[in-house]
Protein backbone atom coordinates (compact mmCIF):
# COMPACT_ATOMS: atom_id res chain seq x y z
CA UNK A 1 0.00 0.00 0.00
CA UNK A 2 1.41 3.83 -1.09
CA UNK A 3 -0.19 6.76 0.17
CA UNK A 4 -1.90 9.51 -2.07
CA UNK A 5 -0.19 12.25 -3.67
CA UNK A 6 0.31 15.51 -1.62
CA UNK A 7 -2.30 17.58 -3.19
CA UNK A 8 -4.59 20.46 -1.89
CA UNK A 9 -8.19 18.51 -0.29
CA UNK A 10 -9.42 22.15 -1.19
CA UNK A 11 -8.52 25.13 -2.21
CA UNK A 12 -7.89 27.40 0.97
CA UNK A 13 -8.03 31.42 1.07
CA UNK A 14 -8.15 33.40 3.44
CA UNK A 15 -10.36 35.65 2.62
CA UNK A 16 -10.87 39.91 4.00
CA UNK A 17 -13.27 38.61 6.74
CA UNK A 18 -10.99 35.77 8.04
CA UNK A 19 -7.71 38.30 8.40
CA UNK A 20 -9.88 40.73 10.23
CA UNK A 21 -11.33 38.06 12.77
CA UNK A 22 -7.75 36.52 13.16
CA UNK A 23 -6.02 39.86 13.39
CA UNK A 24 -8.48 40.58 15.93
CA UNK A 25 -8.06 37.25 18.37
CA UNK A 26 -3.82 37.79 17.65
CA UNK A 27 -4.28 41.26 18.77
CA UNK A 28 -5.82 41.05 21.85
CA UNK A 29 -4.34 38.04 23.23
CA UNK A 30 -0.65 39.31 22.19
CA UNK A 31 -1.50 41.63 25.12
CA UNK A 32 -2.21 38.71 27.68
CA UNK A 33 -0.04 36.87 29.94
CA UNK A 34 1.22 33.64 28.65
CA UNK A 35 1.10 34.83 25.35
CA UNK A 36 4.68 33.60 24.41
CA UNK A 37 3.92 30.44 22.66
CA UNK A 38 0.26 31.90 20.76
CA UNK A 39 -0.50 30.63 17.42
CA UNK A 40 0.01 33.41 14.51
CA UNK A 41 -2.51 35.70 12.86
CA UNK A 42 -1.63 33.78 9.76
CA UNK A 43 -1.95 30.34 11.05
CA UNK A 44 -5.77 32.17 12.85
CA UNK A 45 -6.38 32.94 9.27
CA UNK A 46 -5.96 29.80 7.66
CA UNK A 47 -8.12 28.31 10.64
CA UNK A 48 -10.44 30.42 9.98
CA UNK A 49 -10.85 29.73 6.48
CA UNK A 50 -10.49 26.56 6.93
CA UNK A 51 -13.95 26.58 10.04
CA UNK A 52 -15.45 29.21 7.01
CA UNK A 53 -15.59 26.22 4.26
CA UNK A 54 -15.57 23.07 5.38
CA UNK A 55 -18.25 24.10 8.95
CA UNK A 56 -17.26 22.03 11.39
CA UNK A 57 -20.14 21.07 14.01
CA UNK A 58 -17.46 19.38 16.63
CA UNK A 59 -13.76 20.17 17.45
CA UNK A 60 -11.05 19.43 19.35
CA UNK A 61 -8.40 21.72 20.46
CA UNK A 62 -5.50 19.88 21.88
CA UNK A 63 -3.05 21.99 23.49
CA UNK A 64 -5.22 25.03 24.29
CA UNK A 65 -2.56 27.39 25.95
CA UNK A 66 -4.29 30.80 27.26
CA UNK A 67 -7.25 30.39 24.71
CA UNK A 68 -6.17 32.29 21.16
CA UNK A 69 -7.24 29.06 18.66
CA UNK A 70 -10.10 28.67 21.36
CA UNK A 71 -11.57 32.23 21.19
CA UNK A 72 -10.91 32.42 17.35
CA UNK A 73 -13.04 29.10 17.37
CA UNK A 74 -16.08 30.14 19.70
CA UNK A 75 -16.21 33.36 18.15
CA UNK A 76 -15.91 32.35 14.58
CA UNK A 77 -19.10 33.85 11.97
CA UNK A 78 -20.15 29.53 11.28
CA UNK A 79 -20.81 28.89 15.22
CA UNK A 80 -19.25 25.59 15.57
CA UNK A 81 -21.54 23.22 18.34
CA UNK A 82 -19.46 22.06 20.46
CA UNK A 83 -15.39 22.79 21.52
CA UNK A 84 -13.58 20.37 23.74
CA UNK A 85 -10.10 21.52 24.41
CA UNK A 86 -7.02 19.90 25.93
CA UNK A 87 -4.95 21.36 27.83
CA UNK A 88 -2.87 20.20 31.18
CA UNK A 89 -0.92 23.18 32.51
CA UNK A 90 -2.46 24.87 35.34
CA UNK A 91 -2.05 28.70 34.84
CA UNK A 92 -3.99 27.96 31.28
CA UNK A 93 -6.07 25.69 32.73
CA UNK A 94 -7.39 28.71 35.62
CA UNK A 95 -7.22 31.04 32.19
CA UNK A 96 -9.78 29.28 30.24
CA UNK A 97 -12.07 28.58 33.10
CA UNK A 98 -12.13 32.52 33.45
CA UNK A 99 -12.82 33.42 30.39
CA UNK A 100 -14.95 30.48 28.61
CA UNK A 101 -16.83 28.68 31.25
CA UNK A 102 -19.54 30.88 31.81
CA UNK A 103 -19.22 33.03 28.94
CA UNK A 104 -19.65 29.52 26.27
CA UNK A 105 -20.70 27.10 29.03
CA UNK A 106 -23.07 25.09 26.48
CA UNK A 107 -20.13 24.92 23.66
CA UNK A 108 -17.06 24.70 25.32
CA UNK A 109 -15.36 21.66 27.39
CA UNK A 110 -12.57 21.96 29.16
CA UNK A 111 -10.72 18.27 29.80
CA UNK A 112 -7.66 18.20 31.61
CA UNK A 113 -6.88 15.07 31.69
CA UNK A 114 -6.61 13.37 28.30
CA UNK A 115 -6.60 10.05 28.87
CA UNK A 116 -10.81 10.58 30.29
CA UNK A 117 -11.66 11.05 26.73
CA UNK A 118 -13.37 8.26 25.88
CA UNK A 119 -12.34 7.01 21.63
CA UNK A 120 -15.17 4.91 21.08
CA UNK A 121 -17.49 5.82 18.14
CA UNK A 122 -16.77 9.91 18.70
CA UNK A 123 -16.16 11.98 15.49
CA UNK A 124 -14.58 15.06 15.34
CA UNK A 125 -14.89 17.16 12.24
CA UNK A 126 -11.82 19.01 13.22
CA UNK A 127 -9.23 18.59 15.01
CA UNK A 128 -6.47 20.92 16.30
CA UNK A 129 -2.92 20.64 17.06
CA UNK A 130 -1.26 23.26 18.62
CA UNK A 131 0.33 21.40 21.76
CA UNK A 132 1.58 17.97 23.51
CA UNK A 133 0.30 15.27 21.21
CA UNK A 134 0.11 11.81 22.44
CA UNK A 135 -0.25 9.28 20.05
CA UNK A 136 -3.22 7.04 21.42
CA UNK A 137 -5.09 10.63 20.47
CA UNK A 138 -4.63 9.56 17.12
CA UNK A 139 -7.90 6.99 17.20
CA UNK A 140 -9.72 10.20 17.13
CA UNK A 141 -9.09 11.22 13.91
CA UNK A 142 -11.62 9.28 11.35
CA UNK A 143 -12.33 9.13 7.86
CA UNK A 144 -13.56 12.82 6.75
CA UNK A 145 -11.79 14.26 9.83
CA UNK A 146 -9.94 17.38 9.11
CA UNK A 147 -6.97 17.50 10.98
CA UNK A 148 -4.70 21.22 11.33
CA UNK A 149 -1.23 21.39 12.97
CA UNK A 150 -0.15 24.88 13.71
CA UNK A 151 3.89 25.62 13.04
CA UNK A 152 5.71 22.87 11.70
CA UNK A 153 5.35 19.56 14.31
CA UNK A 154 7.21 17.60 12.28
CA UNK A 155 7.79 14.46 14.60
CA UNK A 156 3.91 14.86 15.50
CA UNK A 157 2.79 14.67 11.74
CA UNK A 158 4.86 11.69 11.19
CA UNK A 159 3.13 9.76 14.72
CA UNK A 160 -0.55 11.01 13.07
CA UNK A 161 0.77 9.85 9.54
CA UNK A 162 2.07 6.37 10.50
CA UNK A 163 -0.70 5.81 13.15
CA UNK A 164 -3.26 6.18 10.79
CA UNK A 165 -1.06 3.76 7.85
CA UNK A 166 -1.88 1.33 10.38
CA UNK A 167 -5.81 1.90 10.25
CA UNK A 168 -5.62 1.69 6.43
CA UNK A 169 -6.19 5.44 6.73
CA UNK A 170 -4.30 8.20 5.31
CA UNK A 171 -3.71 11.87 5.60
CA UNK A 172 -2.23 14.53 2.82
CA UNK A 173 -0.85 17.17 5.16
CA UNK A 174 -0.25 20.21 2.95
CA UNK A 175 1.74 22.95 4.27
CA UNK A 176 0.44 26.83 3.92
CA UNK A 177 3.26 29.06 5.23
CA UNK A 178 4.49 32.78 5.24
CA UNK A 179 6.94 32.12 2.32
CA UNK A 180 10.81 31.72 2.88
CA UNK A 181 13.76 33.99 4.72
CA UNK A 182 16.91 33.98 3.01
CA UNK A 183 20.46 34.91 4.91
CA UNK A 184 23.82 34.79 3.91
CA UNK A 185 27.40 33.81 5.90
CA UNK A 186 30.95 34.24 5.43
CA UNK A 187 34.47 34.71 6.74
CA UNK A 188 36.73 37.31 6.99
CA UNK A 189 40.57 37.17 6.89
CA UNK A 190 42.21 38.97 9.77
CA UNK A 191 45.37 40.01 7.97
CA UNK A 192 43.51 41.47 4.77
CA UNK A 193 44.30 39.40 2.29
CA UNK A 194 42.89 39.41 -0.88
CA UNK A 195 41.03 36.22 -1.66
CA UNK A 196 37.81 35.12 -2.92
CA UNK A 197 36.02 33.64 0.15
CA UNK A 198 33.11 31.18 0.10
CA UNK A 199 30.02 32.65 1.06
CA UNK A 200 26.83 30.48 2.43
CA UNK A 201 23.54 30.83 1.41
CA UNK A 202 20.76 29.25 4.01
CA UNK A 203 17.35 29.48 3.85
CA UNK A 204 14.13 29.24 6.44
CA UNK A 205 10.07 28.05 5.66
CA UNK A 206 8.90 30.65 8.19
CA UNK A 207 6.36 28.88 9.96
CA UNK A 208 2.53 28.81 9.18
CA UNK A 209 0.77 25.52 9.39
CA UNK A 210 -0.51 22.17 8.31
CA UNK A 211 -3.41 20.54 7.01
CA UNK A 212 -5.06 17.67 6.10
CA UNK A 213 -7.96 15.34 5.87
CA UNK A 214 -8.56 11.91 6.77
CA UNK A 215 -8.69 9.51 3.65
CA UNK A 216 -9.10 5.75 2.62
CA UNK A 217 -5.50 4.53 2.56
CA UNK A 218 -4.54 4.52 -1.53
CA UNK A 219 -4.09 0.63 -3.02
CA UNK A 220 -0.93 0.21 -4.83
Amino acid sequence: MIRGKKKPILKLIPNEIDWVHARSVHTCYAKKSGSQHIATEFALAYLSALVRIIRPKYVLEIGAGIGTISQLLLDHPNKITRLAAIEGNCFCIETLKTRFATAFKERFNLITDPTKIEIGEQYFDLIVIDGLFESKLCDLLKKGSFCFVEGSRKSTRKVIIDKLENRNLAINFVNYNQGIRYFEWSTKYSDGRKRILPKFRFCRILKGCWIGQVTPLTMP
